[in-house]
């Protein structure tokens, strides 16, 4: 069987990664001083925030919308490329 994660866990990522990010908000108001950054370090940084936003964001999308393949799937040479549950699925050959 396939394992998939539950919502559950899914829920607990979500609230761990929103704890470390008010954790890290917290830290940098705390420790930042009140000078603003020049022109070219704001250009900087949103060039890297725009790379990261891209990465992390962009790429799960991408892979996220792309089709799945059916149950029983074989290729053209016979190898099964995915996990058939019962005897009855249909055995669909993809490319």
């Amino acid at each position: 069987m396939i394992y998939s994660i539950s919502p559950h866990d899914i829920g607990s990522a979500m609230f761990i990664g929103a704890a470390i990010l008010g954790l890290g908000l917290f830290l940098r108001s705390r420790l930042t001083n009140q000078r603003l950054p020049s022109r070219p370090a704001l250009v900087a940084k949103f060039v890297v925030a725009a790379l990261i936003a891209v990465v992390f964001i962009g790429a799960p999308v991408k892979m996220a919308l792309h089709t799945a393949l059916p149950h029983c799937a074989f290729d053209k040479n016979g190898q099964q490329l995915t996990v058939c549950l019962s005897d009855d699925d249909e055995q669909v050959f993809v490319d």
